[in-house]
């Protein structure tokens, strides 16, 4: 049996895997997991955190640019993730005591939550399959 924790291993392992990504979404939704559709928005639109470095920790954030690269977020969608971790650039914001470094996986859980508070048109159209 699949768990959450075989889907972030080969998330981890491959965070560009965007098929795994959508086996994630469906695996969550037959669980009624609210991530559920904010996991596959991530998978069809090809998005996830980039990873880097902030003060020699290892961490991973999204970004609100306008620019087209796979850790961008609409801007509607990025104002919804939690306010005390972002900017109007990034999320999470990085702090001195690196109280905001986030894993990948916290990362995505924190933007398919706040998917859900996106209106439900808004959802519809961020979900449409790739033309």
């Amino acid at each position: 049996m699949t768990t959450e924790d075989d889907f972030h291993k080969m998330l981890d392992a491959n965070p560009d895997d965007w098929h795994a990504r959508g086996l994630f979404a469906e695996w969550l939704s037959d669980c009624n997991d609210p991530r559920a559709e904010g996991y596959m928005a991530m998978a069809r639109l090809k998005r996830r955190p980039l990873q880097g470095r902030n003060l020699e920790c290892e961490t991973w954030w999204w970004h609100n640019s306008g620019a087209d690269f796979h850790n961008n977020i609409p801007a509607d969608w990025f104002r919804l993730l939690p306010k005390p971790f972002r900017n109007d650039t990034f999320w999470p914001m990085f702090t001195s005591d690196n109280s905001s470094i986030k894993t990948r996986r916290e990362c995505e859980d924190a933007l398919a939550l706040a998917f859900r508070q996106l209106p439900t048109a808004r959802q519809a159209d961020l979900l449409k399959p790739p033309a």
